[in-house]
């Protein structure tokens, strides 16, 4: 066992493998993942014509919540939402101060939404909720000032923000924003982590494609002829060799795994990636070993490998774009499997 474990891991080759292109595939691919961690903010605009204080100070609190984007003009624009640019327009009162200190909560806003929008009642939701925390501390601030002229109306106003910090009475789940924003969060989340899960694979399968190239320097040597002599002396050859191939591709994608989490905590887990990943990297193996077993050349086992991996990468995506309909017998691609 030892001398196979030095034959396979201790070679240039095998050292640019397992390190200069994993650390090459991450440099260009991080921007990607940046890139898409950014792309998931929600893009809301709101339109205030009149440039009121009162909206600069309620978009501050808005702006706190990460999964929103806030863009803040002066006229509107349908052209922008009909295009697809932003999720959502709302369109601000002219006289929004007065009537939040007046107390009058209705029709402070004017709703504008594309028929594909889905994200923009979990942002109403979050604006009604900061908005009924000035109404609230206006409503107190009035009360107090019709009751004595010791204390200031701002800061009494401002004082009510305490009973808000760091938890308000009212607490409100903006990821609950109904039956289909749910499903489609949560369809995106599950994509988002089989593309992950894809990518990792693939080069998993690759590694494992010239692992094979011990096995035909073996048979090119009559090893297994020789070992044949022996008592299962050709099956424990093959069984070391899957055993030191998945312990590189593990230890592969448990680094990789973990450098991905460390970017976005919402990129899969170790337990997740080994709990999904872990099976099909172990049915890979089998199979590229069956492949190589079949294949008495290596060109023809390449050929069939390569077909393989490509025909596979190619049904996960018809099925994750909704091209091809989601069938028993596409589960013989084994990519399908982490959908």
């Amino acid at each position: 066992m030892r001398w196979v474990w030095k034959s396979m891991l201790f070679s240039k080759v095998t050292m640019v493998i397992l390190l200069v292109l994993p650390i090459l595939f991450l440099s260009l691919a991080l921007p990607l993942f940046k890139s898409t961690v950014e792309d998931l903010q929600v893009p809301i605009m709101l339109v205030d014509s009149s440039e009121q204080t009162m909206v600069e100070e309620l978009v501050d609190e808005l702006e706190e919540t990460e999964p929103f984007s806030l863009q803040v003009v002066n006229n509107l624009d349908l052209d922008v939402l009909a295009r697809g640019e932003v999720e959502a327009i709302f369109e601000v009162t002219d006289d929004l101060e007065t009537r939040i200190l007046d107390g009058d909560t209705d029709e402070l806003f004017t709703w504008y939404r594309h028929e594909n929008s889905f994200a923009d009642g979990l942002f109403k939701e979050h604006l009604a909720s900061t908005l009924m925390e000035m109404i609230v501390k206006a409503e107190s601030a009035n009360l107090v000032m019709s009751q004595t002229d010791t204390f200031d109306w701002d800061e009494v106003f401002h004082y009510g923000q305490r009973y808000f910090e760091p938890d308000p009475i009212f607490q409100m789940d903006f990821q609950s924003f109904g039956e289909y924003g749910q499903e489609e969060t949560h369809r995106q989340s599950e994509q988002s982590t089989a593309m992950y899960l894809l990518i990792i694979w693939t080069y998993c399968w690759l590694l494992m494609i010239y692992f094979t190239n011990y096995i035909y320097h073996w048979r090119g040597q009559q090893l297994f002829d020789r070992l044949s002599l022996y008592r299962y002396g050709r099956a424990k050859l093959y069984l070391y060799w899957i055993i030191v191939v998945l312990v590189i591709v593990f230890g592969f994608a448990s680094v990789i795994g973990a450098i991905l989490h460390s970017i976005d905590s919402q990129m899969v887990t170790w337990w997740q990636l080994m709990n999904e990943l872990g099976p099909v990297l172990f049915i890979s193996a089998v199979l590229i070993l069956v492949s190589s077993l079949i294949c008495r050349t290596r060109r023809g086992m390449l050929a069939s490998t390569l077909s393989y991996l490509l025909g596979s990468v190619s049904v996960f995506w018809f099925i994750s774009w909704g091209w091809l309909a989601d069938n028993w017998f596409n589960y013989f691609f084994i990519p399908v499997w982490l959908l």
